[in-house]
């Protein structure tokens, strides 16, 4: 009996193996290494693709195929997408936000029939889900470009110096990615690699379009004047003191939170400690109680 028990499971699963196998090649379906690998290059860290991932993908692109975006909208997450190096389509994007909140509100409703309390928050969390994950490539988009605008001032005063002896605007940047930051770097390298296959002046104006900071604006425009024959040296002189002084109002904002940020902490230090010292005298009250009574 055991024997044809064991049988039977072993032939189910050939079979169910089998009709995968069949129905994956019908409708194209890519394999595990083959979506690792997608996943993979589609983040900007390249970290490994976990088995959530690879299911989020999967069922992203499922319904990827059945969403229409508003192509202004449409053309303005692309863009993003690009500029960030995420191998994602903006359908992919919301497809992908749908998934994650239908998870959440599927959720809502089967704890709608056990503890109706809880639903009410879930539905909540379904939509703060969708409204993050559609508003990801904008938050991951403001990180960068912060922190492409703390390395300007550097930057700046780098060009400054540079064109005390020479007017190699590819040769300032090609020197300055030895030592430029993570984010600034990949978008020097695109650049660089630009000038190098087009014309200077289309490079810089397409750089300063990625990254849409007016600081780099600035940056560029000086550049580009340089490129057409002007001295330019006044002007990043005068580039550089605003830029300085914008860092250090930046620095100054910094340690005005700072105080903030400690009082949060110490509150919670304060709180801990109350807490462990009523969690003590309620234990000594509790064990002793039986004995007096």
């Amino acid at each position: 009996m055991n024997l044809n028990l064991l049988f039977y499971i072993g032939l189910t699963c050939l079979l169910s193996f089998g009709l995968f196998q069949l129905f994956a090649g019908v409708f194209n379906v890519p394999s595990k290494r083959e979506i690792d690998t997608i996943v993979a290059v589609g983040k900007i860290k390249r970290e490994k693709s976990s088995a959530l991932d690879v299911a989020f993908f999967k069922g992203s692109h499922a319904i990827a195929k059945h969403i229409t975006i508003n192509p202004y909208k449409r053309k303005k997450m692309k863009a993003m997408l690009e500029a960030l190096g995420i191998m994602k389509t903006p359908e992919v994007v919301y497809a992908t936000a749908i998934i994650k909140a239908g998870i959440c509100l599927l959720c809502a409703v089967i704890m709608g029939f056990i503890v109706p309390l809880i639903a009410i928050p879930l539905v909540v969390l379904a939509f703060l889900l969708y409204t993050k994950e559609l508003q990801s490539p904008t938050s991951l988009m403001m990180e960068r470009r912060e922190e492409i605008d703390r390395e300007l001032p550097r930057f700046v005063g780098t060009i400054e110096q540079e064109l005390k002896s020479r007017r190699d605007v590819l040769g300032i940047f090609t020197d300055y990615r030895k030592n430029a930051g993570t984010a600034f770097g990949e978008e020097l390298d695109v650049t660089i690699a630009d000038m190098k296959s087009s014309n200077y002046e289309n490079a810089l104006t397409r750089m300063e379009s990625r990254i849409g900071s007016s600081g780099l604006a600035n940056i560029t425009r000086g550049l580009i004047a340089v490129l057409r024959g002007d001295d330019g040296k006044a002007y990043f002189e005068m580039l550089n003191h605003e830029m300085r002084a914008l860092e250090i109002n930046q620095l100054k904002m910094e340690v005005l939170k700072r105080p903030s940020k400690i009082k949060k902490y110490t509150v919670l230090l304060l709180v801990s400690f109350i807490a462990s010292f009523f969690v003590i005298i309620g234990y000594q009250i509790f064990t002793t109680l039986p004995t007096i009574f």
